[in-house]
Parts: structure tokens; C-alpha cells; sequence
């Protein structure tokens, strides 16, 4: 996947266009913090590495630092008479994403 592939799968991940939005900027500075070895277990210093990234940790970073910025944002009320503020349901989505790489690894 290349590191625009993997950019746009992110920001599909995190809803980065839903509120509280991510800018472009913090995508790839997210994006940035998880890079990995390659297939061929090569790491990012080596010349011969094909970019890869770890798009599911990235969407857990994504989701706690939308979980920040919620912290300003009012309440939302779900079906059932739930609430949650904003900031708890980013929590709950980096959660989800943290259980799957514990189901993946």
C-alpha cells in the first residue's frame, strides 16, 4: 500500500472529515508515527523499503487524539436516552481498533 493508499485508508478509518475534523496535517503526522517494516523486513532507514504502515494502530492514535480535541464539544444523545459526550465515543472507537490488532497479532 502505497503512503497515499494508506493515507486515504486512515482518514476513511478515523472519519477524519466528521467533527472534531483531523487536518491534513495531523493525518500525516499520525500516519508518520506508524511506520513499519516492510514484507521483506526491511526497516523505514533502509534504502530499499517499500513504505508500509500500520493503518489500524494509526486509526487508534487517530481516534485518541479526535478524543482530545471532543473534550470541547457538547453531549450526544443515541437512541434509547444514552449519552455520551464526544470525547467518550472517540474513546470507544480507538478501543475497537486497539481490539483489533490484539485479534490480529
Amino acid at each position: 500500500m502505497t503512503r497515499d493508499e494508506a493515507r486515504a485508508r486512515l482518514a476513511l478509518e478515523v472519519q477524519s472529515c466528521a467533527e472534531p475534523m483531523l487536518t491534513d496535517a495531523e493525518l500525516d503526522q499520525v500516519l508518520a508515527q506508524h511506520v513499519c517494516a516492510d514484507a521483506n523486513g526491511l526497516s523505514p532507514a533502509d534504502a530499499n523499503w517499500s513504505p508500509t504502515y500500520a493503518v489500524t494502530a494509526a486509526a487508534v492514535t487517530g481516534w485518541m487524539l479526535k478524543a482530545v480535541k471532543a473534550s470541547q464539544l457538547h453531549d450526544v444523545s443515541l437512541t434509547g436516552g444514552r449519552h455520551f459526550s464526544a470525547r467518550q465515543l472517540c474513546q470507544a472507537m480507538a478501543e475497537r481498533y486497539r481490539k483489533r490488532i490484539a485479534t490480529t497479532v
